[in-house]
């Protein structure tokens, strides 16, 4: 199941020809702690969709919780993966709370995208 959900996830995030259903973000979304949780590595399948689909609810703060909980967790992580999540939470805090997405990136300078 997790393959598939990563597989739609990815597809999500590369194809533009058409908007994805809410509930297909939605229930991805859902799917991303646990999945996550034992292989975090695959975010980088997954990157395109939280960027340019999950990201695009403001009001939904769950990709910044999880966000949050890999940086924490990826201590010991390689750096391309830091830097994903790290560009990720950055992202999630973006347009509610620009000064926070500011501090995270003058804190961790493997976050900076440029």
């Amino acid at each position: 199941m997790e393959d598939f959900i990563l597989q739609k996830a990815a597809e999500l995030g590369t194809d533009f020809t058409q908007a994805p259903e809410l509930w297909e973000i939605d229930t991805i979304t859902d799917a991303l702690p646990q999945i996550l949780q034992h292989n975090p590595e695959s975010l980088g399948q997954i990157f395109d969709f939280i960027r340019a689909n999950a990201l695009a609810y403001l009001a939904d703060l769950r990709i910044a919780t999880i966000m949050r909980h890999l940086t924490a967790k990826s201590l010991n992580s390689d750096t391309r993966f830091k830097s994903m999540a790290f560009v990720i939470l950055g992202d999630s805090f973006r347009d509610n709370h620009p000064m926070q997405a500011l501090r995270l990136i003058h804190s961790h300078p493997q976050a900076r995208s440029d």
